[in-house]
């Protein structure tokens, strides 16, 4: 495991937690186990994980700016720093729509359909948010993403924005 896969994960964490998780990171740090974990990035990418588990966007954003490499999937963190901080371009930069392992879709579609739609962009938003719909809804469990996707659709289908109504007419406005 690497110093930035061990952030991402403390990140998530409640306040309180994430900081006690955040301070083992750096003695473990210090001691030595994280060999493979000394990029360049790594220090950039902790300090805007920390900075976002401990609720200060502008801080996080700040430091994930400084992040040159790909996170890949340790995106989220730093996409959702950033989309705080009012940065939803640069969001959209490092944390475009992946695969994923049900579906073929990741929740990098919901971010990047919750961004579109924060910016007005219905046109790029419903079609990312109808994938996550289409892979997610045979789920057998009912999904926020699912439920938050189909409000996005709902809402840009009564502005007129849609051509098309969802599959589902309950949900048509």
């Amino acid at each position: 495991m690497s110093r930035g896969a061990f952030a991402h994960a403390c990140a998530y964490a409640e306040r309180a937690v994430a900081a006690r998780c955040f301070d083992r990171l750096e003695r473990l740090s210090s001691q030595g186990y994280f060999p493979l974990g000394a990029t360049a990035d790594a220090d950039a990418y902790v300090e805007g994980a920390r900075a976002f588990a401990a609720g200060d966007a502008a801080a996080a954003a700040a430091a994930f700016r400084r992040v040159r490499s790909e996170p890949g999937v340790r995106a989220s963190v730093a996409a959702l720093a950033l989309e705080r901080a009012g940065e939803l371009e640069l969001a959209d930069a490092i944390d475009p729509p992946r695969p994923g392992i049900y579906g073929g879709v990741s929740q990098s579609f919901v971010r990047t359909a919750r961004r579109a739609a924060r910016r007005n962009d219905c046109a790029r938003a419903v079609p990312l948010a109808r994938r996550v719909i289409d892979a997610w809804r045979t789920a057998d469990t009912a999904l926020e993403p699912v439920r938050e996707m189909e409000r996005l659709v709902a809402r840009c289908c009564a502005a007129g924005t849609c051509e098309a109504r969802l599959q589902r007419p309950e949900l048509a406005p």
